[in-house]
């Protein structure tokens, strides 16, 4: 998912997953005659879906009543890295070379608000938000995109994100005021069936003067 589209030379489709990756490969050599190998952590990271996928099919064939090939591609439990279709060295250092380019000094900017953003999903992934370090993303890669506004253009996704960020960000507080308000219900609830048998205990006082 694309935030910004850089201009001129090289467009470049900048996504924070794509900025982290390119710049976890940065120390690794690659030539054409020795390619390098950005590491199978690096692809997981950037095609999540295709490992989704693999473990989909490998699961399938795993339970089938059919029967599955130990050995064959359908039982892998992850794709097959080694195809050179994914992620390679050189597109992921082109891709910085573009930064630079585009944004200059605005490039640390761009990498800090990346690795931001990535941080913020995976929080989003394990404690259900991002707390204030979603919003802070959109802040730190927004401003340089605006600085430069004339080689880069912001995507729709941009919009997208600014609004899952400002969401997430408020879900701490909904759910203080939802425990707040929950807490409240439950003492109104107690004091009422205090009050109730007070006033049932009250009543049987008077019947056994009475």
């Amino acid at each position: 998912m694309p935030l910004a589209t850089t201009r001129g030379p090289g467009v470049i489709h900048l996504s924070p997953l794509k900025v982290v990756a390119a710049q976890l490969v940065l120390p690794i050599h690659d030539t054409p005659d020795s390619p390098g190998d950005a590491g199978d952590t690096v692809r997981a990271m950037l095609y999540p879906g295709a490992c989704l996928e693999q473990s989909w099919r490998a699961w399938k064939c795993r339970t089938s009543s059919h029967g599955c090939d130990a050995d064959g591609d359908d039982a892998r439990w992850f794709p097959d890295f080694s195809t050179g279709r994914y992620a390679r060295v050189r597109d992921l250092h082109i891709m910085d070379k573009g930064l630079t380019r585009a944004f200059h000094g605005g490039k640390g900017q761009i990498v800090a608000g990346s690795f931001f953003a990535v941080v913020a999903a995976f929080l989003s992934l394990v404690r259900g938000h991002a707390g204030t370090l979603g919003l802070f993303s959109v802040v730190t890669l927004a401003l340089p995109m605006l600085t430069s506004s004339s080689r880069c253009t912001p995507s729709p996704y941009m919009l997208a994100y600014v609004y899952a960020a400002y969401h997430t960000m408020k879900i701490p507080d909904r759910r203080k005021l939802a425990k707040k308000r929950e807490e409240m219900k439950r003492a109104k609830e107690a004091a009422a069936a205090l009050k109730a048998a007070e006033a049932k205990e009250g009543d049987g006082d008077e019947k056994k003067e009475n």
